[in-house]
């Protein structure tokens, strides 16, 4: 879990330096990122890694451009030239123990209860194989 959980971090820092896993000190500058991972077997050699990002914005004006975009490059879409995801979706992680592929399920908003704070959660599937 550690190494995913690493993988998945530095990742996440080429596209937004504050990013938190599981929750975000309450000092974290608005805007930010909190991701969770947990890992399922499949039963034949595989894990299932459910990837949930929040992003998080506390704008002062009520506008969500700035989240929208973060999520938007969280998302990425096909490099038209090496029609590779320049995003996670789609996106393959490859080091000397694991192997993951990202799917992105959905993309939700989310209320919460501080309506001052602007929510958007990208929820992905991914296959993780263990090397070795």
């Amino acid at each position: 879990m550690i190494k995913l959980r690493n993988v998945i971090t530095t990742y996440l820092k080429t596209i937004h330096p504050r990013v938190y896993y599981r929750r975000a000190p309450s000092t974290a500058e608005f805007p930010y990122l909190v991701f969770t991972c947990p890992l399922y077997p499949d039963g034949e050699g595989f894990e299932i890694c459910v990837l949930t990002i929040d992003g998080w914005d506390k704008p002062t004006n009520g506008d969500t451009t700035e989240l929208e975009t973060l999520m938007e490059l969280l998302k990425g879409k096909k490099d038209p030239v090496t029609n590779l995801p320049t995003g996670l979706d789609k996106k393959t992680f490859i080091n000397d123990e694991l192997v993951v592929t990202f799917f992105l399920d959905n993309i939700l908003p989310v209320d919460d209860d501080d309506e001052s704070i602007e929510r958007r959660q990208h929820n992905y599937s991914g296959r993780l194989i263990r090397k070795g």
